[in-house]
């Protein structure tokens, strides 16, 4: 199967493996019919503002790339900007997807979403 160059540069490099020393949200989820699975930690500064983050993931090539991806995407990013990704958002910024494997960003985007909620539920 061919990935596209950012993903399979995501998968051989990834970017903020592992949890942070510094996080205060973190969600996971996992999906059923593949197992795939991905826990995301953020620091959400005061402002709103993604200032770490880290993951940790179980699954296919497109799983830990897309992990890896939204984990350096969301630095720097206000947390509604980043409650707000799509999986198929997701899927063109990693220059897209096999049909059979877009369930990975869908993943990233639902565990992105959930650290938001969880946020907002805290505040």
């Amino acid at each position: 199967m061919k990935y596209s160059d950012i993903v399979m540069d995501h998968f051989d490099h990834p970017r903020n493996a592992g949890e942070p020393e510094l996080w205060n949200v973190c969600a996971e989820a996992d999906n059923p019919v593949c197992l795939d699975r991905l826990k995301l930690y953020l620091f959400v500064a005061g402002d709103g503002t993604i200032e770490t983050a880290g993951w940790q993931a179980e699954g296919c090539v497109p799983t830990l790339a897309a992990a890896s991806f939204v984990s350096q995407w969301a630095r720097g990013r206000n947390i509604k900007e980043v409650s707000s990704l799509t999986g198929e958002e997701l899927i063109a910024h990693l220059g897209g997807l096999p049909a059979t494997k877009k369930h990975a960003a869908y993943l990233a985007a639902e565990v992105a979403a959930l650290c938001a909620a969880k946020f907002f539920t805290r505040q």
